[in-house]
């Protein structure tokens, strides 16, 4: 264990620079062996922490690292992800977060794309990839809190980090984000949920996508503790994977939130909120939190990597009167709702959903312009989601642009087939597609996961929907598979789940 001595070895920069460690130094000075990291086996202190960091600091340094040189990471180590990511951080440079088991032709489009000036983690399952990049091994244990965290003088519009998402092609894209987009939604974020300081927030994502990245700093800054894994949990293994780290909060998908809800059902799990986002949070699940564990708050978060982690927040004080939207803009951002013309739209109608973002808005997709004027218009982002915005300004998600498609010349809404099914409780998981139609042009399908022990009655199904959804809204068919394709941070995978429809329906 570490002592205060030793902690005030970290030290915010002098010269009214700016960096999204400062802010952190004060906590970690404050109580050094207060919990900051429990993941996948590894537990460490603040003063731990901050001393595993600065070994790492000094490595980098002495390797020519300098500030605004980009560095590759190796995720998928647990905690040592995470040290790396403040590192490269405390050196200046920006972190380049990848998958340490990404294929072949994702990771050559990063480092192409990145240009990092070297790789740190030695977990790489196929290093030949990265094209003869130096590959910076883990640094020895620190014996001693002698390594400082030195601060580089900086500016809050200095490039932080550059996550990869995948297009509509595919192909990775490059979010570059500032400081101040990280760090001050983070800010924002955390003061909204309200994070208290002996939290332990379980989070089962990777550190490469941005509500993993928004967990951390939300959890440094508010002297809580980030727990979990970056390994995929399903069900019962994510319940149990909860009790056994003494979460008092959690992270996640509206899917994940459902495993907790009936989890709780059999036995108390003391959790003081949940945070459901990327999917819609559907009522059926906040009616089961709300029966299992009604001391739980639940928040509903819309997040976005473009914008540094959160959109907007409906926390729990406002759920009766919101429930089903996905509440307001974080403070220091804002929304509108927009015509195909890009003109404002009166509250309660329907149209694409911009992110009026200030700040926290990336500073662009890396080294591909074309992409970045497609869907920013100065400090405003066109999220590729339709909605809309009600007399208080809560916002209301439709769904992507492609979840809405027409049948019989209707406009259909996936999310709300997809909520009137949830509402059934039928399957184990599901997920809709619209598959193309010789006369309707476009129908809905259902792809689920049956539950165990149980035999899907379509007909006692389709009754309870016409009971529930327009007749365009009904589905056409019902497909079993072994498993719906969904990306790491629990999100359908909506260009998978096409793709498994597709070949499914082709089958002989």
């Amino acid at each position: 264990m570490t002592n205060l001595a030793a902690a005030k070895s970290i030290r915010p920069e002098t010269g009214g620079g700016w960096h999204v460690l400062s802010d952190i130094a004060g906590q970690i000075r404050c109580d050094a062996s207060a919990p900051c990291i429990d993941f996948d086996g590894v537990v460490l202190d603040r003063g731990s922490f901050a001393a595993a960091v600065g070994a790492r600091q000094r490595q980098l340094r002495e390797r020519g690292v300098k500030r605004g040189d980009f560095v590759l990471i190796a995720i998928g180590r647990g905690a040592p992800s995470w040290i790396d990511m403040a590192a490269v951080w405390a050196a200046g440079a920006v972190a380049v977060p990848a998958d340490k088991d990404a294929d072949a032709v994702t990771l050559e489009a990063m480092v192409r794309i990145a240009e990092p000036a070297l790789a740190v983690g030695t977990a790489w399952r196929d290093p030949a990839v990265l094209g003869g990049l130096e590959i910076l091994p883990d640094p020895e244990p620190p014996h001693s809190f002698a390594a400082d965290i030195e601060l580089p003088s900086g500016h809050a519009r200095d490039l932080s980090t550059i996550l990869f998402t995948s297009g509509s092609t595919g192909l990775p894209k490059g979010v570059a984000l500032s400081h101040a987009s990280c760090l001050g939604n983070a800010r924002a974020s955390a003061a909204t949920i309200g994070i208290a300081n002996d939290d332990r927030v379980f989070v089962s994502i990777p550190a490469r996508f941005v509500s993993a990245l928004n967990h951390f700093l939300c959890t440094l800054g508010s002297g809580a503790a980030l727990v979990g894994t970056e390994q995929p949990l399903v069900g019962k293994a994510l319940v149990a994977g909860i009790r056994q780290k003494r979460a008092t909060a959690f992270g996640g998908s509206p899917l994940q939130a459902r495993w907790i809800a009936e989890a709780a059902a059999a036995a108390p799990l003391p959790l003081r909120w949940i945070m459901s986002s990327g999917d819609h949070l559907g009522m059926a699940t906040i009616r089961e939190l709300r029966a299992t564990m009604p001391e739980t708050r639940i928040v509903t978060a819309y997040g976005l990597t473009e914008v540094g982690g959160r959109f907007c927040l409906l926390p729990d004080t406002q759920l009766e009167r919101g429930a089903g939207s996905v509440g307001w803009p974080i403070p220091g951002m804002g929304v509108s709702i927009r015509d195909a013309e890009d003109q404002p739209v009166a509250p309660g109608e329907e149209g694409e959903v911009w992110a009026e973002a200030g700040d926290f808005l990336m500073d662009g997709y890396h080294r591909n312009e074309e992409a970045t004027r497609r869907v920013v218009r100065g400090r405003r982002f066109k999220t590729g989601d339709i909605g809309r915005l009600d007399g208080e300004g809560r916002l209301w998600l439709v769904g992507r642009a492609d979840d809405v498609f027409k049948c019989a010349g209707q406009k259909v809404a996936i999310p709300a087939i997809e909520e009137a099914i949830r509402s059934l409780a039928a399957f184990e998981d599901f997920a809709i597609v619209a598959q193309p139609h010789a006369r309707l042009g476009h129908v809905p399908v259902v792809l689920y996961v049956p539950t165990v022990g149980k035999t899907l009655e379509k007909s006692a199904v389709m009754r309870e929907l016409r009971n529930r959804l327009p007749s365009n809204h009904l589905p056409q068919k019902f497909i079993e598979t072994a498993r719906i394709p969904r990306t790491r941070s629990g999100k359908v995978d909506r260009s998978a789940v096409r793709a498994l429809a597709q070949s499914l329906t082709a089958s002989p």
